[in-house]
């Protein structure tokens, strides 16, 4: 190509200085905002900044940080139920137990807040998750409408079985507790204690994994906690 000439040699030094300049400004943006949610009054205005101050507290809690996890059902949940501030969110980033720091802190974060939630809640939060987790990556509905009943079907029946598990828990603080511990407290015969670790698998699969399972997978869960799982559990004395 040859040696560049005293223009060429010019625009890329332009160049340099705005790559430079942008650099330095996404590098005061971020501080901008580290330093907004480090206070614990505001409310979060979308998924970034939650994401942000997730990230923040990750590392004080040697979590990992590469993927923190589904923060947009995070976000939609906690605007939901009213805990969208620092403030309200510090105490159930508290209740992270050893085991669950290998997860990412946004999931881990969102079982807390399911579980902290009352019964009457469930439904309308498993309607609000089913339709986040049935938005298409750019943000518009999906178009599966078959999709988000079953969605919403399996986790209104998943939050019903979850409070009814810590319920019948042996220690005193259950909503500390991963739920897979408190299944193993509560010796179950061996085949619902398969089946119900299988449903917290699927439960886990469709909230935080990548592929979501099918609409007839969900309703034969769903279906399975109303009318076999749940019915065992609440017929224990």
């Amino acid at each position: 190509m040859g040696t560049l000439s005293d223009d060429e040699l010019a625009i890329l030094d332009e160049i340099n200085g705005l790559v430079l300049t942008g650099e330095i400004a996404l590098e005061r943006l971020q501080i901008a905002i580290q330093r907004r949610t480090a206070k614990d009054d505001f409310n979060f205005k979308d998924q970034f900044e939650l994401a942000s101050y997730l990230a923040q507290r990750a590392p004080k809690l040697q979590m990992q940080i590469a993927d923190i996890g589904k923060v947009d059902v995070l976000f939609d949940v906690l605007r939901f139920v009213h805990q969208d501030t620092p403030k309200k969110l510090s105490r159930y980033v508290a209740q992270i137990a050893e085991d669950e720091k290998a997860g990412p802190i946004a999931d881990v974060v969102l079982d807390k807040v399911l579980a902290g939630q009352s019964k009457r809640r469930a439904k309308e939060v498993s309607e609000l998750i089913s339709k986040t987790l049935s938005r298409s990556p750019f943000g518009g509905p999906s178009g599966g409408g078959e999709s988000e009943t079953a969605i919403g079907f399996f986790l209104t029946q998943w939050i019903q079985l979850e409070s009814t598990i810590r319920r019948l828990a042996p220690n005193e603080r259950p909503s500390f507790l991963p739920v897979r511990r408190i299944i193993r407290q509560l010796q179950l015969p061996t085949k619902t204690l398969v089946a119900v670790e299988r449903l917290n698998r699927l439960r886990n699969e469709l909230v935080h994994g990548i592929e979501r399972p099918t609409a007839t997978t969900l309703n034969e869960a769903g279906a399975l906690i109303r009318d076999s799982i749940l019915p065992q559990l609440l017929g224990k004395p």
